[in-house]
C-alpha cells in the first residue's frame, strides 16, 4: 500500500494458531516480511508443532522470528537463582531450536503476575550480565507491572525495571501493566517514559543503578500485594486528541522531577 509507514510490527497477537497468523500476513494489507510473528516457549523449555510450525513459516516468508519466553519466580525453576539459570537456557533454546532473530525476556513473579518485586529486578540482572557478557544474543526484556495507569507507582514500578535491565544489557520493550489483569489499561507515555528512563540510564555504573533502585523501590514496593490497577484508556487519555489527560501528565511529570532529585540525569 503505498505510503505505508515501515515502522517494524513484532506480532498480531488475536489469533491463537500457527494458521491464524499466516492468515494475517500480506505485504499490502496486513504483516509485511519486514514485521515479525511471536514463537512461544511453554513453560519451562517446552515446544509444541504450531510454535515449530511459524517457525518454518517465518523462515520461507523472509519474516523476523522473536523468540517469546515467560520463566516463573516460583516455577521449574524454584527461587531466583534457579529461575535466572533457566531464563538464560531459554535464550539458548531460542537460538538453537527457533533460530531467533531476536528474544522477549517476559519473566513473571507466580503470584504477583510482574517483574519488578526485588526478586524479580535481582534475576534480570543476572540473566542481562550473562547474555551480555557471554554472547551476542539480542534480548528485549518486558517490564511487567502490577499497577496501571492513572496511577503514580506504575511510573515508579516502570523506572526501576528500566534502570536495572538497562544497565544489564538489556533492551527495553514496554511495559506489561496491571499483570494483565484489565483489559484497556495501557498508554503510550508509560512506553516514552521507560524509554526515557533507559535513555538516561546508559552511562550509570551497575554500583549506581542499584543505589538508584534503592530509592525507587518505597514508592511502590509495599503496593505490590495490593496494587492500584488504575483506569482504563478513555480515562486517562483524551480519546479525540490522543493525548494524555493533565492530571496524568503531571504524575509523570512529578515523577521525573522525583527521579533527577535522586541523581538521574533525565532529558
Amino acid at each position: 500500500m503505498a505510503g505505508r509507514p515501515g515502522m517494524h510490527i513484532n506480532d498480531v497477537a488475536v489469533p491463537l494458531t500457527c494458521a491464524g497468523k499466516m492468515a494475517a500476513c500480506d505485504p499490502q494489507a496486513g504483516l509485511r516480511p519486514s514485521d515479525a510473528f511471536l514463537v512461544s516457549q511453554m513453560v519451562e523449555l517446552k515446544t509444541d508443532f504450531d510454535q515449530l510450525s511459524r517457525v518454518a513459516f517465518l523462515d520461507n516468508a523472509g519474516m523476523v522470528n522473536v523468540d517469546l519466553m515467560t520463566p516463573l519466580i516460583g516455577g521449574v525453576g524454584g527461587a531466583a537463582p534457579g529461575t535466572a539459570i533457566v531464563s538464560v537456557a531459554d535464550h539458548l533454546l531460542g537460538v538453537v531450536l527457533y533460530d531467533a532473530d531476536y528474544h522477549m525476556f517476559s519473566l513473571t513473579h507466580l503470584h504477583y503476575v510482574n517483574n519488578t518485586d526485588p526478586l524479580g529486578l535481582w534475576v534480570e540482572s543476572m540473566v542481562g550480565q550473562a547474555l551480555a557478557r557471554n554472547s551476542k544474543i539480542v534480548a528485549l526484556n518486558d517490564i511487567y507491572v502490577v499497577s496501571g495507569p492513572g496511577a503514580r507507582e506504575l511510573f515508579y514500578e516502570c523506572a526501576a525495571g528500566a534502570v536495572v535491565t538497562t544497565v544489564c544489557g538489556f533492551n527495553m520493550q514496554g511495559a506489561g501493566t496491571t499483570g494483565g489483569f484489565f483489559p484497556d489499561r495501557v498508554t503510550g507515555l508509560e512506553a516514552r517514559f521507560i524509554a526515557e528512563v533507559s535513555r538516561a540510564s546508559l552511562g550509570l555504573t551497575r554500583q549506581d543503578a542499584a543505589q538508584l533502585v534503592q530509592q525507587i523501590l518505597p514508592h511502590y514496593q509495599a503496593t505490590i500485594t495490593s496494587p492500584n490497577r488504575g483506569r482504563p484508556f478513555n480515562e486517562v487519555y483524551d480519546t479525540e486528541t490522543v493525548q494524555p489527560t493533565t492530571e496524568w501528565l503531571d504524575m509523570y511529570y512529578a515523577v521525573k522531577e522525583d527521579l533527577r532529585s535522586m541523581g538521574l540525569k533525565l532529558a
